[in-house]
């Protein structure tokens, strides 16, 4: 009785979260307030974890949401940018191989501990990829967890300031326009969004594909399993339709929860060293990124805030739900991610044995280089 009552303080929590956000017209309010509250209650008082069935219908909204975008323009139009999407990949993983030197030297982890959470993307298969190599996977589902934090809470503002969002000009408005009420609640101008039938369709075959996906061992596919039946039905038969503000709102809400809930103040002390370079290199990679923005920027010719959301440091829902509510091409920075996190998943081992190979990680115990100053010790005799 008691956990059941923590889950209702916590859900209600999270979506007063989301909702105060709303109304203070906070660049992506449920998805932000709702990991704010959550996060507030586990520090504090502690928050009822997220049942799995949740999380999975969380993510599998956010897919279907971002599947119906690719209609077969806009896949053709991805097709023409798909080498630099695959360089942006690649020169991401190999960013991650550096990030995971940074972290070694800032919490003096062994190899495998650091490079998992090093990792940037697919952070729950980095995790298990982590238990089955011997690595330390709490630490590394942490490390994940605090940098999907960072730059989901940052990345909408600098998004939005560079779009100009009257979000942040006038974050507390005297008088709440609550005309988006309809909007939210699918009341109005909802010839383009889908109903009921066709919703239930929609929800019942991705469910079946992320089963299949699971089955696999395919990298999230509770996202890209959804994301894929939508992306089908987008090209076939659903063109410019759209699921219901509420439902895209209800997966932010769980997503926030699900992000927010893992701060208690028991694992950030118990890894208070792990937790400050995970600080540290989020704003590395935040950095690094930009760079890595600016060339997809002049090479590609897309907007420099779609690149910059292209390249951001968080996780694939996370991104890309970001770019569906600010309106920032949300196929292409789905695109960017989804690549960058199969190529991490698939490439992990290989990047792991490169950083060993290359004596840019070192296992416990590793002999050191000598020292030529300490001379050669005599012979014998």
């Amino acid at each position: 009785m008691q956990a059941l009552r923590n889950l209702a303080i916590t859900f209600l929590s999270a979506v007063l979260g989301g909702a105060v956000f709303w109304v203070l017209a906070v660049p992506l309010p449920w998805l932000l307030g709702s990991l704010f509250a959550a996060s507030l209650l586990a520090l504090t008082v502690g928050a009822a974890p997220l049942p799995g069935p949740g999380v999975r219908i969380g993510q599998m909204t956010i897919g279907l949401a971002l599947g119906l975008y690719f209609t077969a323009p806009v896949i053709a139009g991805l097709l023409g940018n798909g080498t630099w999407i695959a360089l942006s990949a690649m020169l991401t993983c190999l960013l991650s191989l550096v990030g995971a030197v940074l972290f070694q030297r800032l919490t003096d982890c062994d190899a495998k501990t650091s490079f998992y959470s090093a990792a940037i993307g697919a952070a729950s298969d980095m995790a298990q990829q982590a238990a089955a190599s011997g690595a330390r996977a709490d630490l590394v589902a942490l490390v994940h967890s605090i940098r999907v934090f960072l730059v989901v809470s940052t990345v909408p503002w600098i998004a939005s300031a560079w779009l100009g969002s009257s979000a942040l000009s006038d974050p507390f408005p005297l008088l709440p326009d609550f005309s988006g009420v309809s909007d939210l609640l699918g009341l109005a101008g909802s010839d383009a969004w889908l109903g009921l039938m066709e919703t239930s369709a929609l929800a019942a075959a991705g469910v079946f594909l992320a089963w299949g996906f699971g089955r696999l061992g395919l990298p999230n596919p509770w996202v890209l399993g959804p994301l894929f039946t939508a992306l089908l039905a987008a090209v076939f038969w659903l063109a410019e339709a759209r699921l219901a503000p509420w439902l895209v709102a209800g997966g932010q809400v769980l997503l926030g929860w699900n992000l927010g809930q893992r701060f208690d103040r028991a694992r950030l002390n118990a890894f208070a060293s792990a937790a400050r370079a995970a600080v540290v290199m989020t704003c590395f990679y935040g950095l690094m990124g930009l760079g890595l923005a600016a060339l997809i920027w002049w090479a590609t010719g897309l907007p420099w805030v779609v690149s910059f959301m292209a390249t951001a440091p968080g996780g694939i829902a996370e991104m890309a739900i970001v770019a569906k509510v600010l309106g920032l091409d949300p196929p292409t920075v789905t695109a960017f991610h989804a690549v960058r996190m199969i190529l991490m998943v698939v490439g992990a081992q290989a990047l792991l044995w490169l950083g060993l190979r290359m004596h840019m990680l070192r296992e416990p115990g590793a002999p050191q280089a000598p020292d030529a100053s300490e001379g050669k010790k005599p012979g014998p005799g």
